[in-house]
C-alpha cells in the first residue's frame, strides 16, 4: 500500500527541491482505518469507564476457524448506495472442534443464514451484533470437517459512522461516487479499499490477514459499465433486465483484505507479459496516454521475477485508476487501484511521474501477497519490502546513483516523522491498527533492509529473500522467520541486528573525528555514539571505511560496537581522505566529522557515490567566500550530473550570485533555460528573480510562459507576479486554459491578492478540476478572495464549497470547505458590525412607497446570508 499525507506526500504543489518532486512519487503510507470492534478474535475485551490503562498489545489474531473459500454473487443499488449480496463460505475449524462461528459484517442487514448440507440449504440461527455475526452450527465440526454457510445480506456502508486515519481517509469498505449521475465533472464508480479490515463492510468475512481463501464474485452491472476484480474474468453473461453478470474468479489463495471490486465507464489498454494479461483501466480521456503512465509493468514484472528468483505467481495484473481514492495506491491482489493523481498528460509526466508507485504495488505481489504478514504488528514485511523494491527497481532501471537519491529521500522522511513519534519495526503495542502505517513501516523498513543487503552481500541478501518466499508463498510470516532464512543462508548470527533495528526503537548518531600521528605513521579514528540513550540504545554498527591514497584506495571493514572506540591503521603516508561509512548504509540520525576544506574537495572531486558528493557539497556550502576553493566546488556542482546536487548548489549560490554576479549569470541562465530537469530549471528561475534585477530580465522570464514544464510556468508566474503586476495580468490569460494543479494554484494565489479581478469563473473551475493538497490550498485562495466580493456572489461561492465539502471523500477538504464557509461568515459579521455602527443613512425608495436606507437593504441582505452559512456549515459539521 502506499500512504499519502500532508507532511509527505503531495501532488502538484510548489516544490523548492527534488526531493518534494520525489515526495510526490514516493510516500505513500496506505490503508484503512476501522473504528468498529467487529472482530471475532478480540484480544482485550472493552473496558469500563475509569478502569487502568490496559496492556495495547495486539499480536496475531487467534484462529478458530480457517477460511477456505468464497462464493459471492452481488448486484449494486445506485439508487441506495447499497450492495445486495449472497456469500457461500467455506471454512473449517482450525484445530479445536467448534458449533459456533464468528465472522466480521460491518454495518449489513442480515436477511437470512443457512447451512450447505448435500446440496441443500438448512436455515440456522444467528445472532447478528456489535458488527459480529454469530452463527449456531449444526454439530461440533472438527479440523477435518468442512462448513458452508449461506449469507443473504445487504451491505449499506453509506450509514456506517465515518472512520479513518492519517494512512486511509475512510474505512467504509466500499464506495459508491456520484452514483446519480448529478455530477458532470465526475464519473459513475463504485469500488472497494480493504486494507486493513474494511472489507468486511461488503461481504461477510474473517477479518485477519493471517487468514487465506481462493474466490469466485459474480458481480451483476448496468451494460454500460466494466469491472474489474482478482484474478480472471471467465464469462460475461447479459442478462434479461439490461444488465451483466460478470464471473471473476481467484484460484491462487490470497488474504481477505486484499480483495476487491471497481465498476465504471473505464476506458481499457491490454498488454501482456509472458502470455498473462497486463492491463490499465483508467478515464477515456487518459487512454492515449495508459502506456506512457503504466507502460514499464511488463519490465518491472520481468525484473522482480529474475531478482527474486521467484517468477510472478498471479493470473494476470491489472491496474485502476478511481475517483476519490481514500489512499494513494491499493495492491488488491491481481488487480491494483491508484487515485486519480497517477492520470497525467505528458507535460505532468515530464515534470514528475509516479513511477515509484507502481514498481511499490507490483513488488507487494511478492511482498504482502504471496507471503503475508502474520499481523499487522509486522506489516513492515509488506511495507518496508514494498518500499525497497522502489529502490531495487530504480537501481536496475537508472543506476545507483539514481536510487540512493532516492535512499537518501527515504531516510530523511523517516528521519524528519521520527521526532514525532519512533517506535519500533515491529509493534506489538498501538492504539489503531493505522498507526503502523507510517514511515517507520515503509522508509526505516526499506532502509533497515538496505543496511542488511550491505552487511550480509548481494548474493546472501537476495537468495536469503527468495528462499523465504518460496518457504512461506500462499502464506502468512513473521519477522523471526525471515531473519531465520538470512541465517540458513549466511550462516551468521542475527538477532543482534534484528534485535537493535526490528524490535527496538531510535536510530543511531555518530562524531567521527580522525588524527593522523606522523611519528607513528598511524591513522586513528575515533567514533562516539552521540544519540540521547534514554530514547535509542547503544548500536553495533559494522562499517566499510576507504582510505584515499592518490589514485589507490584502501578498504577496511571495522564494527562499532560501544559508545567510544578508537581505531587505529599504519600507514606509509596519510590519506588525502578517510572516507567512514563508505557505502553510505548506516541509518544515522546525524553524523559530525572533522573533515577540512581539502578533504571534502577531494571527497567531491573523487570519492565514487552521489552522497559523496552531496555530502561535500553541503559542508562546503556552509562558509564559503567568493575565489575561494569552495565556491570553486559550488560552481561545479551547478554542473553536477546530479539534479539533487545541483539543486543543493542552486540553494546556495547567494554567495557567488551577489559577490560574483557576472561569473554565475550565464550559468544561472544556462540552467534556467536549458536543464533536463524541471526542478532545476524553476529553481534557476527563481534565482535569477531573486539576485538581479527584474528589469534586466523581464523579456527573459516573460519568454519562459507558455512552458513545456508545468512546474516551470508556475514558478516563472510566481517571480513576474511578485514584480510586476501589469504583466502578470497579461500572462494569466495565457495560463488559464491549463488543467495542471501547479499552475491553477499559482494563478488562485495570485488572483485572491487582488479581489477587484473578476474571477468567479476561473475559481469554480480550479476548484473543480483539482484535487488533494492543491485543492486544499485553492479553496483557501478562493476564500480569500470571495471575502471582498458582493452578497451575491459570496452565496454562489458558499454553494460550491458546500457541494463539495458534501460530496468529497477527503475530511481534509471536508473540514477546509467548514473553515471557509466560518471565514465567510466571520466577513459578514464584520460587515454587519460596520453597518450598524454607520451614520450614513442615504435613503431609496422601496417599491411600496417606503422609505428604507442602502445601509438597511444591505444589512437584511447580509444577516440572510449568515444564516444561510450557518446552516450550511452544519450540514458539513454532521457529515464529519
Amino acid at each position: 500500500m502506499v500512504i499519502l499525507n500532508s507532511a509527505n506526500k503531495v501532488s502538484s504543489q510548489t516544490m523548492k527541491i527534488i526531493f518534494s518532486a520525489l515526495l510526490v512519487l514516493v510516500l505513500f503510507i496506505v490503508s484503512c482505518k476501522s473504528t468498529e470492534p467487529g472482530k471475532p478474535n478480540l484480544q482485550n475485551n472493552p473496558s469500563p469507564k475509569n478502569a487502568p490503562a490496559i496492556d495495547l498489545y495486539h499480536g496475531s489474531y487467534t484462529k478458530t476457524f480457517d477460511l477456505i473459500h468464497t462464493k459471492l454473487e452481488i448486484k449494486p443499488n445506485w439508487q441506495n448506495k447499497e450492495l445486495y449480496g449472497q456469500a457461500s463460505i467455506q471454512l473449517k475449524p482450525h484445530f479445536y472442534s467448534s458449533d459456533d462461528l464468528v465472522l466480521n459484517a460491518r454495518g449489513m442487514e442480515i436477511h437470512s443464514v443457512a447451512l450447505e448440507k448435500d446440496g441443500l440449504e438448512m436455515q440456522t440461527t444467528f445472532r447478528y451484533e456489535n458488527n459480529l455475526l454469530r452463527i449456531k452450527l449444526d454439530k461440533f465440526y472438527s479440523k477435518d470437517d468442512t462448513v458452508e454457510v449461506i449469507i443473504n445480506y445487504t451491505s449499506r456502508p453509506d450509514l456506517l459512522p465515518e472512520g479513518g486515519s492519517a494512512a486511509i481517509r475512510k474505512d467504509k469498505g466500499l464506495y459508491f461516487i456520484n452514483a446519480d449521475g448529478s455530477d458532470p465533472d465526475l464519473p459513475t464508480q463504485l469500488w472497494t479499499q480493504g486494507e486493513t479490515e474494511s472489507n468486511s463492510v461488503w461481504f461477510p468475512t474473517i477479518e485477519d490477514p493471517g487468514q487465506r481463501m481462493t474466490q469466485e464474485i459474480y458481480l451483476t452491472v448496468d451494460s454500460g459499465f466494466k469491472t474489474l476484480s482478482n484474478g480472471l474474468l471467465l464469462t460475461s453473461i447479459a442478462n434479461p433486465d439490461g444488465s451483466r453478470t460478470d464471473y471473476w474468479k481467484q484460484t491462487l489463495p490470497l488474504a481477505p483484505y486484499l480483495t476487491m471490486i471497481a465498476v465504471g465507464d473505464f476506458a481499457i489498454v491490454r498488454d501482456e507479459w509472458r502470455g498473462k494479461e497486463v492491463s490499465y483501466y483508467l478515464d477515456k480521456n487518459y487512454e492515449k496516454y495508459a502506456n506512457m503512465i503504466f507502460g514499464l509493468t511488463p519490465e518491472m514484472m520481468d525484473f522482480f521475477s529474475e531478482k527474486l528468483d521467484v517468477d510472478f505467481p498471479w493470473e494476470k495484473y491489472s491496474q485502476v485508476v478511481v475517483h476519490h481514492f481514500v489512499s494513494g495506491a491499493m495492491e488488491n491482489n491481481t488487480a491494483v487501484v491508484h487515485g486519480t493523481n497517477m492520470q497525467q498528460d505528458p507535460r505532468d509526466f515530464k515534470d514528475y511521474n509516479y513511477e515509484d508507485i507502481i514498481s511499490h504495488e507490483l513488488f507487494h505481489h511478492w511482498f504482502g501477497n504471496l507471503v503475508t504478514c502474520e499481523s499487522w504488528a509486522n506489516v513492515t514485511l509488506n511495507e518496508g519490502f514494498a518500499s525497497y523494491g522502489e529502490y531495487l527497481w530504480r537501481e536496475y532501471k537508472y543506476g545507483r546513483e539514481n536510487a540512493d537519491v532516492f535512499g537518501q529521500l527515504d531516510q530523511s522522511i523517516y528521519l524528519k516523522a521520527s521526532k514525532k513519534t519512533d517506535a519500533p519495526l515491529i509493534r506489538f503495542r498501538y492504539e489503531e491498527r493505522e498507526d503502523v502505517y507510517d514511515a517507520i513501516s515503509y522508509q526505516k523498513g526499506a532502509r533497515v533492509l538496505h543496511m542488511l543487503r550491505k552487511l550480509i552481500g548481494d548474493d546472501a541478501f537476495f537468495t536469503s529473500i527468495s528462499n523465504y518466499l518460496k518457504a512461506y508463498k500462499f502464506s502468512t510470516a513473521e519477522f523471526h522467520q525471515l531473519r531465520i532464512e538470512f541465517e540458513k543462508v549466511c550462516g551468521q548470527d542475527l538477532n543482534w541486528f534484528f534485535d537493535q533495528w526490528y524490535l527496538k526503537s531510535g536510530k543511531p548518531s555518530l562524531d567521527i573525528s580522525t588524527n593522523w600521528d606522523m611519528g607513528q605513521n598511524s591513522l586513528i579514528i575515533s567514533i562516539k555514539q552521540i544519540q540521547d540513550l534514554k530514547k535509542n540504545p547503544v548500536y553495533r554498527l559494522p562499517m566499510d571505511v576507504d582510505f584515499y591514497f592518490g589514485s589507490k584506495t584502501v578498504r577496511k571493514t571495522i564494527v562499532l560496537d560501544s559508545l567510544k572506540q578508537d581505531f587505529i591503521f599504519n600507514f606509509e603516508e596519510e590519506p588525502k581522505l578517510v572516507n567512514v561509512d563508505a557505502e553510505k548504509s548506516l541509518l544515522l540520525e546525524k553524523k559530525s566529522e572533522n573533515k577540512k576544506t581539502t578533504n571534502w574537495i577531494f571527497q567531491y572531486q573523487h570519492a565514487p557515490l552521489y552522497q559523496d558528493r552531496y555530502e561535500a557539497v553541503e559542508a562546503l556550502s556552509k562558509t564559503y567566500k567568493v575565489k575561494s576553493p569552495e565556491s570553486e566546488i559550488i560552481l561545479q556542482a551547478l554542473n553536477d550530473k546530479n539534479p539533487s546536487i545541483r539543486l543543493l548548489a542552486l540553494r546556495n549560490v547567494k554567495e557567488l550570485a551577489l559577490n560574483a554576479a557576472e561569473q554565475v549569470k550565464p550559468i544561472l541562465v544556462h540552467l534556467a533555460q536549458n536543464d533536463s530537469d524541471s526542478f532545476v530549471r524553476a529553481m534557476a528561475y527563481e534565482a535569477l528573480g531573486e539576485y538581479y534585477s527584474f528589469k534586466e530580465f523581464s523579456d527573459f522570464f516573460s519568454k519562459a510562459i507558455p512552458d513545456y514544464s508545468y512546474y516551470v510556468e508556475a514558478t516563472v508566474f510566481e517571480i513576474i507576479s511578485s514584480k510586476d503586476y501589469e504583466l502578470a495580468i497579461t500572462l494569466s490569460d495565457t495560463l488559464e486554459p491549463d488543467s495542471s494543479a501547479t499552475v491553477l494554484s499559482v494563478l488562485a494565489s495570485f488572483y485572491s491578492e487582488h479581489p477587484d479581478l473578476e474571477k468567479f469563473d476561473f475559481y469554480k473551475r480550479a476548484v473543480r478540476k483539482s484535487s488533494g493538497w492543491s485543492q486544499y490550498r485553492i479553496i483557501n485562495y478562493f476564500t480569500t478572495w470571495l471575502k471582498s466580493q458582493k452578497v451575491a456572489l459570496i452565496r454562489e461561492g458558499s454553494e460550491i464549497l458546500l457541494s463539495l465539502g458534501l460530496k468529497t471523500n477527503s475530511k481534509h477538504i471536508r473540514n477546509n470547505c467548514t473553515a471557509s464557509l466560518i471565514r465567510l461568515q466571520n466577513e459578514l459579521t464584520e460587515r454587519i458590525k460596520s453597518i450598524k455602527k454607520s451614520q450614513t443613512q442615504k435613503i431609496i425608495n422601496k417599491a411600496d412607497g417606503e422609505s428604507v436606507s442602502i445601509d438597511e437593504v444591505d444589512l437584511i441582505q447580509l444577516e440572510s446570508l449568515s444564516k444561510e452559512l450557518e446552516s450550511k456549515i452544519k450540514l458539513l459539521e454532521k457529515k464529519t
